[in-house]
Order: structure tokens, then sequence, then C-alpha cells
């Protein structure tokens, strides 16, 4: 071999392992890459109570190769948010400090808002529990119809 097919050998491994680091390798339980997302709700909706009280809750995935948890329960009041309460489960520091800004900003996205208007973005810097936030949010939608 001469130099530059060398060159070009290591040049090409060299490519292909920054490839595998930025992409990750394919997780054989769930066909999902650590950086793709998959969001799945665990729990659906419950019926309407006499205080228009539901919740729904959705399992998330996280960079790192885990799971998160969000639990939403909303109160409505004629299609508007009277009410909301999350907690999520994280479960890496990095994860938690996240959740943690999300916990202390969301309320004020929520409260007062139609429901059929809600759409989290990157609350508290968030993307992740927002996006997870809003797929529990599609559950109860179809719960409330």
């Amino acid at each position: 071999m001469n130099q530059k097919t060398i060159l070009m050998s290591v040049t090409g491994v060299i490519v292909l392992g920054i490839a595998i680091l930025f992409f990750g390798f394919k997780d054989n339980d769930d066909n999902l890459a650590p950086n793709q997302q998959s969001y799945v709700v665990t729990g659906t909706s419950t019926d309407a109570n006499k205080n228009n009280t539901y919740s729904a809750t959705v399992t998330y995935r996280v960079p790192s190769p885990e799971q998160n948890t969000i639990s939403i329960q909303i109160t409505l009041d004629k299609g508007v948010v009277t009410d909301v309460e999350a907690k999520n489960i994280a479960n890496s520091p990095q994860s938690v400090q996240y959740g943690t800004r999300f916990m202390s900003s969301y309320k004020t996205e929520v409260v007062g808002q139609k429901l059929n208007d809600i759409n989290l973005s990157r609350v508290g810097g968030a993307s992740l529990t927002s996006n997870a936030f809003n797929a529990a949010l599609t559950a109860i939608k179809a719960q409330v119809g």
C-alpha cells in the first residue's frame, strides 16, 4: 500500500468512528439510537370526574440510553386549563437539571390557556421534557374529545 491509500483508510475509519459516536449504535430493545426520541403513553387519560380533571403519563427517551417519565394532571373549565400539575422523573444529573428548569416554568405557559392551543417548546430550555409534556397533552385531548 502506498501512503495515499493508508491515509485514505485511516481517514475513513476516523470518520466512521465519529459518526458512530455522534449518532450512536442502534439499541436492539427498541430499535432507537440513543439520540432518537420515542414518546410512549404508558397510561391513558382518565374520564372526566366532577372537577373535569384529566391525567396522562408519558415515558420518553433522552440522549443517554435511558428513559424519563412525565405525568401530568390538568383541570379544565370550558376547555380552558384552570390548574395543572406535573411530575417529572429523571434518571441522570443532566436530565434532573433540565427537568427542574421545566418544572419551575411550565405552569405560566399552560394555566389560563385553551387546551387545544397549548404547544410547549423548550420551556426552561428543556426541549425533550416539553415535547413529552405535549405528548401527554395529546392523550388528554383525545380523552376530552
